[in-house]
């Protein structure tokens, strides 16, 4: 079975993309995705701007669970749509 990270969190397979672009997915970094285009900047394409370039992965879920203590899976968390992302603070990541 495959399993789709993104920002660090493993995307539920049961949810689609528009379902996540209904809810306004965010991560600990801003939002998961972004389906609007951008327009063009000095000499950079749109769609290559710097806040882009956060890719997701697709792995085997038996990689995932035989490697799950070793970087990166070990940073790895299950998407929560119940979380609110809006008041992160810094000091969040070290209390884990």
């Amino acid at each position: 079975m495959l399993m789709f990270v993104k920002a660090d969190l493993i995307i539920p397979h049961y949810l689609t993309f528009y379902q996540m672009e209904q809810m306004k997915a965010r991560g600990e970094k801003g939002p998961l995705f972004r389906f609007v285009p951008h327009k063009e900047e000095e000499n950079k394409p749109a769609g290559l701007l710097k806040d882009d370039l956060q890719y997701g992965k697709v792995t085997l879920r038996s990689w995932y669970e035989r490697n799950k203590h070793m970087f990166p899976a070990n940073q790895w968390k299950s998407f929560d749509p119940e979380v609110n992302w809006e008041k992160y603070t810094l000091e969040q990541t070290f209390k884990r």
